[in-house]
């Protein structure tokens, strides 16, 4: 199924998962299901894998007339078993918006964690030496971030391959802590009109609390100035 254009007007209701994939990709990486009003699509759900065990529905669209509750309620309910036949046990959701946390209140959907923002205002650009250890990523750096990421953090939150590399291609300034040949950590950062967001940070459970993550940050503090970037988020 691929995205109709009148999904994409001002006349429907969007939650959209905070990733690096564009509509047109969530709607072909993984189990998208439709909901039909006399013969027209009306509502559209998709929920894929993001690594063993675990789903994050990356998109719920709905025209403005459709009742959200009962709707995502059907389309949750056809969803779950298709889930649970690959293998998926949890599914997940990051409530961006007010109007999306009923809905899935109404769908048994529980709280497990809450997702804070920072801000910092950036200085002008400050004279640095960066770590001998710190270095800027290269592709070949890829599978090795992988299983950092893969390492670093509990099921729900760890990226699938294909998110993380489409990450790599979006970030702006990615750099790799590297001890003996081997990459201990490594940090994403974005730009856009905003300001530069540190996107994702990442250190092996076994190299934690030795000051790599804070290495990570402080190179990127003091290069996202040159990026003309006034903020770091």
């Amino acid at each position: 199924m691929h995205p109709p254009d009148r999904f994409c007007d001002p006349h429907t209701t969007w939650h959209r998962h905070l990733d690096w994939l564009n509509e047109k990709d969530c709607f072909v990486s993984g189990p998208t299901l439709g909901a039909y009003q006399q013969q027209e699509l009306a509502a559209v759900l998709v929920c894929p894998p993001e690594g063993p065990g675990t789903a994050w529905i990356r998109l719920l669209a709905a025209r403005r007339h459709v009742p959200l509750s009962s709707t995502f309620k059907q389309l949750w309910q056809a969803a779950v078993p298709l889930l649970t036949g690959s293998g998926i046990h949890t599914a997940a959701v990051m409530a961006l918006a007010e109007w999306i946390v009923p809905v899935l209140d109404d769908s048994g959907f529980s709280v497990l964690d809450n997702v804070i923002f920072y801000e910092q205002d950036l200085p002008a650009l400050i004279p640095h030496k960066i770590h001998h250890r710190i270095r800027t990523f290269n592709p070949e750096d890829l599978s090795s971030i992988q299983i950092v990421d893969q390492l670093a953090f509990s099921s729900i939150w760890r990226h699938a391959p294909e998110s993380l590399e489409a990450a790599v291609q979006k970030g702006s300034y990615i750099t790799v802590y590297e001890s003996d040949n081997r990459v201990l950590g490594y940090q994403i950062s974005t730009q856009s009109a905003f300001g530069a967001h540190l996107a994702r940070l990442a250190v092996l459970p076994e190299a934690q609390n030795q000051g790599i993550g804070l290495l990570l940050v402080l190179i990127c503090w003091t290069i996202v100035p040159a990026l003309v970037c006034s903020e770091l988020l």
